[in-house]
C-alpha cells in the first residue's frame, strides 16, 4: 500500500465515524504513524488540521440532517456537541445560519465534501522554446495580508 491509499483509507475511517469520538491513535495506526506525525502530515496535505476537517464534515452532515427534518438537538448530540448551545454556535460560524433557519426551509449553506488523494500525472505535449538573454531588471513587491 502506498501513502495515497492510506491516506484515502483514513478519509474512509473518518467519514464512517464522524457520529464518533476522535480517534487519533487509530486514524494513524492505519498508515502506521504516530498520532503527532499523522496530525502534522494531515495538515500539510489537506491544508487544515484533523480536528477542522472533522468538525467542517459533522457540521455539512448536519446540515444535510436538518433540511431532512431531523430535530437540531439530536443532530448536535449525534455529532459530538455536549450541549445545543455549542453546536449553534459552531453551525453559526460555518454556514452563517441558525439550525433553525435550515429547518424552516430557504437557508443557503456551505458544502463541504470528503476529501480524496490523487495523484495526476499529464503531459500537453511537446513545447517550443528559446532561450532569450535580457538586460538586469529590478521587480518590486508587495505583501499582502492573506
Amino acid at each position: 500500500m502506498n501513502w495515497l491509499d492510506g491516506f484515502n483509507r483514513v478519509i474512509g475511517y473518518m467519514e464512517e465515524h464522524l457520529n464518533e469520538e476522535t480517534d487519533y491513535e487509530a486514524m494513524a495506526g492505519l498508515l502506521g504513524y504516530s498520532a503527532y506525525h499523522f496530525q502534522r502530515v494531515f495538515l500539510m496535505l489537506a491544508g487544515v488540521t484533523v480536528a477542522e476537517y472533522i468538525r467542517n464534515r459533522r457540521l455539512a452532515k448536519a446540515a444535510e440532517e436538518l433540511q431532512d427534518g431531523t430535530k437540531a438537538l439530536d443532530v448536535a448530540v449525534k455529532y459530538q456537541y455536549s450541549t445545543a448551545a455549542s453546536f449553534n454556535r459552531a453551525f453559526k460560524a460555518m454556514h452563517g445560519v441558525t439550525p433553525s433557519q435550515v429547518q424552516k426551509g430557504g437557508a443557503t449553506v456551505k458544502a463541504y465534501p470528503s476529501l480524496s488523494y490523487e495523484v495526476k500525472v499529464s503531459m500537453a505535449g511537446a513545447m517550443d522554446y528559446r532561450m532569450v538573454q535580457l538586460p538586469s531588471f529590478r521587480v518590486v513587491g508587495r505583501n499582502l495580508p492573506t
